[in-house]
């Protein structure tokens, strides 16, 4: 939650929006509004008779464990993968971690379990295994 330069309150966030393709527009879920809703009334019971004005879906990208990635691509030299699944306020933070990485400091928070090798699979041999699809 928090306020908008007009004094609104926004409320909002990790609640999915219904499935969607890039071929469709993202659609609200209603369970998720109703879910937002439901936090507002326990945190702040004071603003749960104002009126919503407005609700928005919107695409989130998320890793398959719903985890930050935060380090070097094993593979791919120089590449460095810093950010990811809901972290819109850890901005700063993720700053800091790039600043350090690419100078060669040692980050601000500890990285572990978060090395973007966790989700790298090995490139299919396509002479042994022309089935195998990417990663992706």
């Amino acid at each position: 939650m928090k306020q908008d330069r007009a004094g609104r309150t926004i409320v909002g966030g990790g609640w999915p929006a219904l499935p969607w393709t890039l071929d469709d527009e993202p659609r609200t879920d209603p369970a998720s509004v109703t879910g937002n809703l439901g936090q507002l009334a326990r945190v702040l019971p004071g603003l749960v008779d104002r009126p919503v004005e407005h609700v928005w879906p919107g695409p989130l990208a998320a890793t398959p464990d719903e985890m930050p990635v935060a380090g070097w691509v094993p593979g791919r030299d120089g590449l460095l993968a810093v950010g990811g699944t809901y972290s819109f306020t850890f901005a700063p933070l993720w700053a800091d971690v790039v600043g350090a990485l690419l100078s060669g400091h040692a980050p601000p928070v500890d990285l572990t379990g978060l090395d973007p090798g966790r989700l790298v699979r090995p490139a299919p041999d396509t002479e042994t295994d022309p089935q195998e699809e990417p990663c992706g």
